[in-house]
């Protein structure tokens, strides 16, 4: 059993059928303090602070871009 971003991200070479299968799961998200992830998150909030339409009406803000 292996976690991606740990010890073993690069992977492992099992001999003989040690390992016959490999799942993955779960969806590969940028970290959330990545400065293009934090820039962009910036971006949307002000974008939706700025615009005067009603909340339901607004687009995507930071949270929920990123969510």
């Amino acid at each position: 059993m292996g976690v991606c971003r740990g010890r073993i991200s690069e992977g492992l070479d099992f001999s003989d059928n040690a390992a016959r299968c490999c799942i993955v799961v779960g969806i590969p998200y940028p970290q959330i303090g990545d400065a293009k992830v934090v820039l962009k998150k910036d971006y949307l909030d002000r974008k939706m602070k700025n615009m005067k339409l009603p909340i339901e009406k607004r687009q995507l803000d930071g949270k929920n871009w990123y969510n």
